[in-house]
C-alpha cells in the first residue's frame, strides 16, 4: 500500500503519541483509563490507546517496526514489550474483541489491562510528555526533509486529529520552555525511550539564532 504524504508524516511525527502513552502504561505511570481520559479531556477525540485498539495493534505494530529498522540505531521507535505481547496473544483492539479495552459489539467496555500504578503522573504531565514527543520528532522529521512546519503542522491536525499542530504548539509555549521540559523529561525517560526526548538539532539551532 503506499502511504499519501500526509499519512506519511502522520505515521513517523504521530509516532511517539502511541509508543510513550504505552511505556507510561508499562512503567505504571498511568493505568489505560487515566491515559487516554488526560488527552481526551485536552481536547483530543480520543486517547492513543483507545485509537491504537480502533487502527489495530498488530497493524501499528507493523508500521512501528519499519520506522525502527529505517531508523537505526535509535531507540525511540523501539516496540513496547507490551505492545508486542497483546499482539502475541491475539488482543489485536475492537476487531478481535480485545485489546487495551475489552468490547462487546463493537463497544469498549471496560479497560483490559491492568498494570500496577507506581508513579501515577497527573493528567497535565501525560498530556505534556507525549505533545512533546511529537513536538520533537516533527522537528526531526525536517531535519530529514520529511516535509515543511506548515504541512506537518496540517498533517497532524487534518489527519491525526491533534487540536493543534507541533509547531503551532511550540508558537503557544515557547522554544526554550519547550527545550527545558524535553531535557528534563529525557533525563528520566532515557534508559526506556532512547533519544526520544533529547533535543532535535533543529530545535536547538532554532533557540540560538
Amino acid at each position: 500500500m503506499t502511504l499519501t504524504r500526509s499519512d506519511a508524516i502522520v505515521e513517523r511525527v504521530g509516532r511517539p503519541w502511541f509508543i510513550e502513552a504505552v511505556r507510561m502504561l508499562e512503567a505504571g505511570e498511568g493505568s489505560v483509563a487515566s491515559i487516554d481520559a488526560a488527552l481526551v479531556e485536552s481536547g483530543y477525540a480520543s486517547g492513543p490507546l483507545q485509537r491504537l485498539d480502533e487502527v489495530g495493534l498488530d497493524l501499528d505494530l507493523a508500521v512501528t517496526r519499519a520506522l525502527r529498522d529505517a531508523h537505526v540505531p535509535t531507540q525511540r521507535f523501539d516496540p513496547p514489550p507490551l505492545q508486542e505481547r497483546l499482539v502475541a496473544e491475539g488482543r489485536l483492539g475492537r476487531a478481535a474483541g480485545r485489546g487495551f479495552y475489552r468490547y462487546a459489539g463493537g463497544a469498549a467496555k471496560a479497560p483490559d489491562v491492568e498494570v500496577e500504578l507506581v508513579t501515577p503522573m497527573p493528567a497535565a504531565a501525560i498530556v505534556e510528555r507525549l505533545e512533546l514527543g511529537v513536538i520533537n520528532e516533527a522537528y526531526r522529521a525536517v531535519e530529514d526533509g520529511l516535509a515543511s512546519p506548515p504541512l506537518i503542522d496540517a498533517a497532524m491536525r487534518d489527519v491525526a486529529g491533534h487540536p493543534l499542530g507541533p509547531f503551532e504548539q511550540v508558537d503557544r509555549l515557547g522554544l526554550r520552555p519547550v527545550i527545558e521540559r524535553l531535557r528534563a523529561i529525557h533525563a528520566v525517560t532515557e534508559e526506556r525511550s532512547g533519544d526520544q526526548y533529547q533535543v532535535a538539532t533543529a530545535l536547538w539551532q532554532m533557540a540560538t539564532v
